[in-house]
């Protein structure tokens, strides 16, 4: 990644940030990035214009996130989500073709570029301010430099590279390289939580493949075995999807369930994750677990969270999320065996017989979160066999009764907002949709998987 503006203009003289300082982020006003705005409006559009709607409202909420009060954009953004969703015309929208999906990918990576030049270039700006010119400066070179990730360079006389933008001062890279940065295989990466959380980042191992990264503590042997798998999971979650996200995924694994704890403990967003098999980031996009057995299920299946959530905006029932995540990883549903992936199968008979016994009321089941059952072994069992039975069942069946309104209920969550708000709208929509077959959903799944135990 290089800078085309001059970094050298005003880091020179830049004073060594306050560890408060250093915990405090800025985000630019829309007057400073009205040019880039006006530009992510204009391709969000386009895209529109010819029909994509998923790629227009990605565009729109890139601008909404550079001006969220903004109301022409909030109502354009309802208007896709809403009144011009598939549900509402009754007609499913084409995917991307391959021309289509290459330049919004082009379009979606230039905005990235553009953003990042603009940080560092409002950076410049922000030292001739006054009192909180200098915390401001240092704030938007390290939102820079975390979106950028890395790898970064640093030459002889130990001055960090930025490209055409020229080398940090001494001290700042100095300072950088002590407090922000950490190495890993000779490679320099701004630090992320699990970075910041190791006392040693010299120890990770890390491989890189075309769509997934893989760090791991204990050998590069065991980070490439399972940079295999995850490129193979990759491939199939893409598949399934039509969709595929813009940024890299990154996979990380402690080397035992002590070390994964401690970490979960060390933050106060992370506790109560501690008796996990594994989780996904999706603000940092990497997923986490341990060494276990069954570790390749817990890979694929929180790395299906993650790919879902890096490429849609939306939040789907929990229900649903672990559905789509169990239909890749969980019992039984995928295997890997001389190093072929295959996903997509069905629940082993005994979890599935269990699921019956244990079967969840479908209201309670429909608006259940998986969170809640983390301290209820044989519960979460239940919801996560369940979920994969209507998920498997809904996405697959060719019974009109249910296979119409739920095709029209997911295109419509599909398209719209990652908040709570839409999360109700999708669940009261899916309760209207299904108003009429309910209990014959319920009857056909239960009937649906009887069928799969034989």
């Amino acid at each position: 990644m290089t800078f085309s503006v001059p970094l050298l203009l005003w880091l020179a003289g830049f004073e060594l940030p306050s560890a408060q300082d250093r915990t405090q982020r800025y985000e630019l006003t829309i007057s400073d990035l009205r040019d880039i705005y006006v530009e992510t409006i204009r391709i969000g559009k386009g895209y529109y214009l010819k029909g994509y709607r998923k790629e227009a409202i990605y565009f729109l909420y890139r601008a909404l996130e550079l001006d969220p009060k903004n109301e022409g954009v909030l109502n354009d953004i309802a208007l896709l989500e809403d009144y011009d969703n598939p549900f509402w015309k009754r007609k499913k929208w084409k995917s991307p073709k391959d021309d289509i999906a290459k330049a919004f990918e082009k379009d979606a990576q230039s905005f990235e570029r553009a953003l990042l030049e603009r940080y560092v270039a409002e950076a410049e700006k922000a030292r001739t301010q006054f009192e909180r010119g200098e915390a401001l400066a240092r704030g938007l070179l390290l939102t820079a430099l975390e979106r950028v990730g890395g790898p970064f360079e640093v030459d002889d006389s130990g001055a960090i590279q930025l490209g055409e933008a020229g080398a940090l001062p001494a001290d700042i890279s100095q300072w950088l390289l002590e407090e922000e940065l950490a190495e890993i295989d000779g490679q320099l990466w701004f630090r992320d939580s699990v970075l910041r959380f190791l006392p040693d980042q010299g120890e990770v191992k890390e491989v890189r493949g075309k769509h997934f990264y893989v760090r791991v503590l204990n050998s590069k042997e065991r980070a490439e075995e399972l940079l295999a798998l995850m490129e193979q999971a990759y491939a199939q979650y893409a598949k399934h999807t039509g969709q595929a996200p813009i940024k890299p995924i990154g996979l990380f694994v402690f080397p035992d369930k002590g070390m994964f704890q401690r970490f979960c403990q060390s933050s106060k967003k992370l506790q109560g994750l501690e008796n996990a098999l594994g989780f996904a980031r999706r603000d940092e996009g990497v997923a986490i677990s341990f060494e276990q057995p069954g570790l390749e299920q817990v890979c694929v299946h929180e790395g299906a969270h993650l790919f879902f959530r890096m490429a849609f905006a939306a939040r789907m029932p929990s229900w649903y999320d672990e559905g789509f995540a169990s239909f890749f990883g969980q019992d039984g549903t995928m295997t890997y065996e001389r190093g072929k992936l295959e996903t997509g199968l069905p629940m082993h008979a005994g979890r599935l017989g269990s699921l019956l016994r244990g079967w969840i009321p479908l209201d309670e089941f429909l608006t259940a979160d998986a969170a809640s059952f983390a301290h209820d072994g044989s519960g979460g069992q239940t919801f996560y066999a369940q979920s994969w039975a209507f998920y498997t069942f809904l996405t697959t069946t060719r019974d009109r009764r249910f296979k119409k309104p739920f095709e029209n209920w997911e295109s419509f969550c599909l398209g719209s907002s990652s908040n709570e708000t839409y999360t109700r709208r999708s669940m009261q929509l899916f309760d209207r949709l299904f108003e009429d077959v309910k209990p014959d959903l319920e009857a056909a799944v239960k009937e649906w998987i009887e069928k799969q135990i034989q």
